[in-house]
């Protein structure tokens, strides 16, 4: 008899999850609450480990298509003093292969491709209501998970790191990329693709920090 699975959440780890069930035999019914695929996304770091993964999944030879060759890079002081390089090169040498950089919409093109049962639009308000109809179900919903919170209510909620962050994209050109560490604070960027480039930027800040401008508060703290 078939076993029959529900996963609520088509981000990247659900999607995966509903591929590799799939391949083990399982039917696999993914809902999603997002109309579609997101259209924006930072750059990710694919390591050989996540490369391996892929491979799991009969994705690696794609994802090696899509994806594009991290370069090596500095982690260095705003006065540009060095600390540290980010050697992609020697991740060849010990791993048989480099660092791959590859957007979170590519990768998840790339995984719903590959993903049976995948229903946008629907947005499980109560996850209780799949278990009579399926063997698991799954929580793969992000952090702020309905399916945690329907299992566990109050008890585990979630806790502040210490610090913020934000990420986007920019249209610029960048061979290289790299982090600047200040005191309490980082600024980072990467190559994403042809004329896109990724950052990143995290500030330690108490509990409940929210600027009124972003960007504005972006150019306070690492404007030059």
């Amino acid at each position: 008899m078939t076993r029959t699975a529900a996963i609520v959440g088509g981000g990247i780890g659900g999607l995966a999850t509903a591929i590799g069930l799939s391949r083990a035999g399982w039917e696999v019914t993914v809902f999603e609450r997002a109309e579609s695929l997101a259209g924006t996304g930072t750059g990710l770091g694919i390591w050989p480990s996540a490369l391996r993964a892929l491979d799991s999944l009969g994705l690696g030879a794609s994802a090696r298509d899509l994806g594009r060759v991290q370069p090596n890079g500095v982690i260095q002081r705003p006065d540009g003093s060095p600390i540290a390089t980010l050697d992609i090169d020697r991740v060849k040498r010990k791993h048989g292969e480099p660092v791959l950089l590859l957007s979170r919409p590519a990768l998840l093109h790339l995984l719903a491709c590959a993903a049976p049962g995948v229903h946008f639009g629907h947005d499980i308000d109560d996850p209780s209501v799949l278990v009579p109809k399926f063997d698991v179900v799954i929580g793969a919903d992000g952090i702020n998970s309905r399916v945690r919170r329907s299992l566990f209510g109050d008890a585990h909620p979630l806790r502040y790191c210490g610090m913020m962050a934000w990420r986007g994209t920019v249209d610029l050109h960048t061979e290289s990329g790299g982090e600047t560490w200040g005191r309490g604070m980082k600024f980072g960027i990467t190559p994403q693709e042809p004329g896109r480039t990724n950052w990143y930027a995290a500030l330690t800040a108490p509990e409940g920090y929210a600027p009124a401008d972003d960007i504005a508060e972006l150019r306070r703290l690492f404007g030059t």
